[in-house]
């Protein structure tokens, strides 16, 4: 019996209990690490479950100095990397790479091969850029040919080293920032070289990055953003970001943003400049198919409704997700959100939304599911009854 089945179906079966954010490249930190015990284990049990149990192993390294404080890191990397060479069957199955950025690190994985590699995180650890040695290894393993996400977190650069990166590899498609800043290193800004090739760009994602969105109509900067897709913005929503935004408003299919660009601590406030904020209005955004939100609790669910104010009858949202952080819990405040809940859900079923099919609420998974599904539920009624709402958690 286990040998007749296909190994796509062993793969989901056994990668059904491995944390979510495994699959989520995007994901800084997996605090359980017992699914590797796990997986180890399922790949002794047949020959049918070997295949799909190591590709689950493998799909995801990280080679982080900070993690866990490990002071052998360099040397369990190297140990990795030499396994990797001496076993490419293995190798195959590596999608996803999260690094520090290290000259040692970097000098490390320069050498080795990972064909299928398609997204790699980069995190900063206050590590210059500009230190010697260190770009040239940084493109080198960037230039991989399978490569088409980069994620660049807790840095900054100057713009011709960020030119530089985005060179380095012309058939990426995702740009992911989170927390980045180009500073000025000089007297006055460089003039960027021209190029007659440049990777598009569809995928792209600005988050807790504020002075990054002015640099990306800079002349000469080598990327080509005219058929951006997907876009996600949180916590960097500047007059800049929205100067870049407004002349592409007809071809985002999907755009990810939090709700008022909540203002999270003291330091983002004095970094990202009060004065600054503007509104997004994503009902502007003709093509967008999918509207995702991040928003605190149920309560802000609601206060959502003037982001809909600006909708026209060429608005061709298919899916509205919100992305909630707080606990839902039963009680006086609760019955005053769903209060302001029935309001919200009966001027949105008024809405020129002809195509609207799914309206989907997402909490977390370590919260008591049912529990939580139930209030959401009774606070809009109405939308499940007309079978638009939807629960789902991450």
């Amino acid at each position: 019996m286990l040998s007749t089945l296909p190994p796509e179906l062993w793969y989901h079966i056994i990668t059904d209990f491995i944390p979510n954010e495994l699959h989520d490249w995007e994901s800084e930190v997996i605090i359980d690490r017992s699914y590797i015990r796990d997986l180890k284990t399922c790949s002794l049990v047949a020959r049918a479950w070997l295949f799909p149990a190591q590709s689950a192993l493998f799909h995801r390294i990280v080679v982080d100095f900070s993690y866990r404080g490990d002071p052998d890191l360099l040397a369990h990397a190297s140990q990795l990397a030499e396994f990797l060479k001496q076993s490419p069957h293995l190798a195959v199955h590596v999608c996803s790479l999260f690094a520090t950025l290290s000259i040692d690190i970097f000098r490390l994985l320069s050498t080795m091969t990972l064909q299928n590699l398609r997204y790699i995180h980069i995190g900063g650890a206050e590590v210059d850029l500009r230190a010697e040695g260190l770009l040239p290894l940084v493109e080198r393993v960037l230039g991989w040919e399978s490569l088409r996400h980069l994620r660049l977190s807790d840095m900054e650069f100057s713009i011709d080293i960020f030119a530089a990166i985005l060179r380095s590899n012309l058939r990426l498609k995702g740009l992911h920032i989170s927390r980045c800043a180009i500073g000025h290193f000089g007297s006055k800004l460089p003039t960027l070289p021209s190029v007659s090739h440049c990777p598009k760009i569809t995928h792209l994602s600005v988050a807790r990055s504020p002075t990054i969105p002015e640099f990306l109509v800079y002349p000469g900067l080598p990327a080509d953003l005219s058929g951006l897709q997907y876009v996600n913005v949180v916590g960097c929503a500047t007059r800049e970001l929205r100067k870049f935004l407004d002349p592409r408003r007809a071809i985002v299919h999907w755009l990810t943003f939090e709700l008022d660009d909540v203002v999270h601590d003291e330091e983002d406030r004095l970094l990202m400049g009060t004065e600054e904020f503007c509104p997004l209005e994503p009902m502007r955004f003709s093509a967008a198919k999918r509207l995702t939100i991040y928003v605190w609790s149920a309560n802000t669910i609601a206060a959502s409704l003037p982001i809909f104010s600006g909708i026209h009858r060429e608005n061709v949202i298919e899916d509205i997700i919100y992305v909630v952080s707080a606990y839902a819990t039963s009680g006086s405040r609760w019955d005053r959100t769903v209060e302001a809940a029935a309001v919200f859900e009966a001027a949105v079923l008024t809405l020129p939304l002809p195509k609207l099919a799914r309206v989907e609420i997402r909490f977390s998974a370590t919260l008591d599911v049912k529990a939580q599904s139930a209030l959401y539920r009774e606070a809009f009624p109405l939308l499940n009854i007309r079978e638009l709402l939807f629960m789902t958690t991450y």
